[in-house]
């Protein structure tokens, strides 16, 4: 019986991974602390509860709290023995063999309340130029990160441009640019007042570059950009947060 509920969860995981919701096997260490995926509620003893504990300390007597995203029997395993309860991620994916066997154990399944975004969290204003730009990989990058998005797309560089300059004078947030025409992009970006826009390139030489002018805009041409690295390079500047301009460059730059 164990090794057909093996194989099940085994086959459920092959599943998610083919559609893209989970993992490679190499990669699931790093994939539990990225956030949760699609939900699989359950109506009869499902709970939302605050864990603010560590992710395997129990938050109360009897307590099994797991940081799976994908939650199987064989990798709860003889934890069961003692619970009364198992706490698992927001729309965390419970397999239907380990369901069956809380059931039969009389244990509450119960999925952790989602943490609210700190008003003190990274922000980003990602602007997109144009209807062929697929701004997916640095949005889930800087998601993963735990950078706030506040997506735009527009059709003119001019009114693109305007509109950052305009968002980012408050000074409390990063903006990325996506334009097929990033000499252009950042002309007209470095024409306004408080924008220090700068060119991506590889990861090592972007950070350089805005730390040299406390830039606080980063334009990218994404059909020059690797698509494993571009979202990588993005959230790494905006996770900084905005830059602040050098002193020396002040008079000439803000």
């Amino acid at each position: 019986m164990m090794e057909s509920v093996q194989v099940i969860d085994r086959i459920v995981r092959e599943v998610l991974a083919e559609m893209g919701l989970l993992p490679q096997a190499s990669d699931q260490d790093a994939a539990d602390a990225s956030g949760p995926i699609a939900a699989v509620p359950e109506a009869a003893a499902v709970a939302a509860v605050p864990v603010a504990a560590a992710p395997e300390t129990p938050v109360a007597s009897g307590d099994l709290v797991v940081r799976d995203r994908v939650v199987t029997l064989a990798g709860v395993g003889e934890r069961l023995e003692t619970a009364r309860r198992l706490v698992v991620p927001p729309r965390a994916v419970v397999t239907p063999a380990l369901r069956d066997e809380l059931r039969r154990r009389k244990i509450v399944l119960a999925f952790a309340e989602a943490r609210p975004t700190p008003a003190s969290a990274a922000r980003a204003i990602v602007t997109v130029l144009g209807t062929r730009i697929d701004p997916a990989p640095v949005v889930e990058e800087l998601g993963r990160a735990g950078i706030a998005v506040d997506l735009r797309r527009f059709d003119c560089l001019v009114k693109a441009t305007d509109d950052l300059a305009s968002r980012l004078a408050a000074g409390d947030c990063s903006g990325i640019m996506l334009s097929s025409y990033p000499a252009i992009a950042l002309c007209l970006a470095n024409r306004h007042p408080r924008v220090r826009a700068i060119l991506a390139s590889d990861a090592s030489r972007t950070a350089a570059d805005a730390a040299s002018v406390g830039a606080n805009l980063l334009i990218l041409e994404p059909r020059r950009t690797p698509s494993g690295a571009i979202g990588e390079i993005a959230a790494s500047f905006c996770s900084q947060g905005p830059g602040q301009c050098p002193e020396e460059l002040k008079g000439r730059l803000d």
